[in-house]
């Protein structure tokens, strides 16, 4: 494109538009030079005729330059005033040019992005894409403080509703994996779902039938009401058909059997989760979990987190224990209540005899561990649920006998991943470290498996019994008939009161020398990790 902006500044010009003359007038050049009339300025004396000549001949030169000078003043007054009218129009120039170089830029980017090459990526590498933005389920957590109540909710946007509004060949896409819809969040707010809107809502549909939804491709479904009260009035919901619907998620709902029509017994995936409030109750009772899980013939994995007791006025003959023949998968939780044990209540009456993942977590609000009891359910659990399978077990912030403890790793010699953290001085013995020490006389060992083992909480057992347990399945692991799994990633985090942590006591120290010889095996390939906590 041309461009009739083209001026430039002469050189070598000596004319006014380009060459500015410098005036430099000397300060003294209007100074009576002449002694005499010098000499009359600083009297009253009168004036010779000769002096009075030459002064009227200087006032007239002096007049002369004054019409001089206005004139020259003149002229520079209508050459700024030109300048100024000049770059004026050259700031209008300016903006032109800026104007008409956006004007190509968005011509440039019009250009690319036809020549994009996401124009010719494939449907399956748009699917992927697509699937990257769909979040489900909606994400929410816990207050950082105890003092708050409820969740902190993050509801996401639904984004395949802004792609497939893109163009053609996007909406095609998004319409034609059925998959990308498997998953939905629903967010029922007041303002979408208070008084007025479905006022409006439902005068505007009087005429229109009832909706009949089918959902095929759903395969996961999360419930989240925002009002645990209000869900009490409503039983039997049948939200939409899902055939395909796999894993069920339900926050803060007391009974969902009680609350939704849903095809339970074709899940797999339960997870039961509530917040702690000071006013009611949110999540489910052990007897309601129970119930669930009976109903849940396919269930193979199962998340719950407990609250209160069931009252004994609500059990009502039910088909007890409880037997799941399919779980896999079992992670519990609970609140703490004073006097309360649901978790030793839901453990009494299950029987799992395909369990292989077992995570307990114990009233994860309190300060106080919960009773030993529970760990004595798990054993019993363990037990009666037939040949063991379990590999991992978990058990966080409890107590434990520490015969229970020694007869669980007894009784389940399939173990390869335990966790014992947070747990309070009576649950590892000595014995039950000897039990676990490899030996080369022939004797059988403990939890062969055994690869990972983190332990936490008050100790008192010996520390040098540890470190020769943890020695002897890192160097005599091979040396078993049959050979035994050697023993990969040890942690231990020993809990200290406050005022020893100060200064360290002659047995501290000796424990805490007993413990860096394990600094071998770490080097050696170990994943060791030896800490302490200082209890408040």
């Amino acid at each position: 494109m041309g461009t009739h902006f083209n001026w430039s500044p002469c050189t070598g010009c000596a004319c006014l538009n380009h060459n500015l003359q410098s005036h430099d007038f000397p300060p003294d050049r209007h100074s009576l030079k002449d002694p005499n009339l010098a000499r009359l300025a600083g009297s009253n004396d009168r004036p010779l005729e000769g002096e009075v000549a030459t002064l009227q001949a200087m006032i007239a030169s002096y007049e002369a330059d004054i019409r001089d000078l206005d004139a020259e003043e003149s002229r520079l007054v209508q050459f700024i005033n030109n300048m100024k009218d000049r770059i004026s129009r050259a700031e209008k120039n300016v903006d032109a040019l800026r104007q008409e170089r956006q004007s190509i830029s968005d011509a440039i980017i019009e250009r690319k992005r036809i020549l994009n090459p996401v124009r010719c990526l494939p449907a399956e590498i748009l699917l992927r894409i697509f699937r990257l933005t769909t979040i489900f389920p909606i994400p929410w957590s816990l207050p950082e403080t105890v003092e708050e109540e409820g969740w902190d909710i993050h509801p996401p946007k639904s984004m395949l509703w802004t792609i497939e509004g893109v163009c053609k060949q996007w909406n095609t896409v998004v319409f034609s994996f059925s998959e990308l819809w498997s998953s939905i969040n629903i967010i029922i707010t007041d303002d979408n779902f208070g008084d007025t809107a479905r006022g409006t809502a439902y005068s505007r549909l009087l005429d229109i039938p009832s909706l009949d939804l089918t959902l095929p491709s759903l395969n996961e479904l999360c419930i989240f009401p925002t009002n645990i009260v209000a869900m009490e009035h409503y039983q039997g919901l049948d939200l939409f058909r899902c055939p395909n619907l796999r894993f069920m998620h339900v926050i803060d709902v007391v009974a969902p059997l009680l609350y939704f029509e849903l095809p339970w017994t074709q899940i797999t995936t339960f997870t039961s989760d509530s917040a702690l409030y000071s006013e009611h109750p949110s999540g489910p009772n052990p007897q309601t979990c129970l119930l669930v899980m009976q109903k849940l013939t396919q269930l193979e994995e199962c998340h719950l987190r407990l609250e209160l007791e069931t009252p004994p006025e609500d059990w009502a003959g039910e088909v007890l224990p409880v037997v799941c023949s399919d779980l896999r998968v079992l992670a519990l939780s609970s609140w703490g209540f004073e006097e309360h044990l649901p978790l030793k209540e839901l453990v009494d009456e299950l029987v799992t005899p395909s369990l292989t993942q077992f995570q307990v977590v114990c009233c994860r609000n309190y300060r106080q561990r919960e009773s030993e009891e529970t760990f004595t359910a798990i054993r019993g659990l363990l037990e009666r649920s037939g040949p063991p399978r379990i590999t991992t077990l978990h058990f966080d912030h409890g107590c434990a006998l520490q015969e229970d403890l020694l007869q669980v790793l007894k009784t389940c010699p399939t173990l390869e991943d335990i966790h014992l953290t947070d747990i309070d001085n009576g649950a590892i013995s000595d014995e039950t470290l000897l039990q676990l020490t490899l030996k080369v006389d022939g004797t059988t060992p403990l939890v062969p498996r055994l690869h990972t083992l983190h332990i936490s909480g008050v100790m008192l057992f010996n520390v040098q019994i540890f470190v020769d347990m943890v020695e002897s399945r890192w160097t005599l692991a091979h040396a078993q008939s049959p050979p035994v799994r050697r023993l990969g990633e040890v942690k231990l985090c020993r809990f200290l009161d406050s005022e020893d942590s100060d200064e360290p006591d002659e047995d501290e120290v000796e424990r805490i020398t007993v413990l860096s010889t394990l600094d071998v095996c770490r080097e050696q390939g170990m994943d060791v990790t030896l800490g302490t906590k200082v209890q408040e």
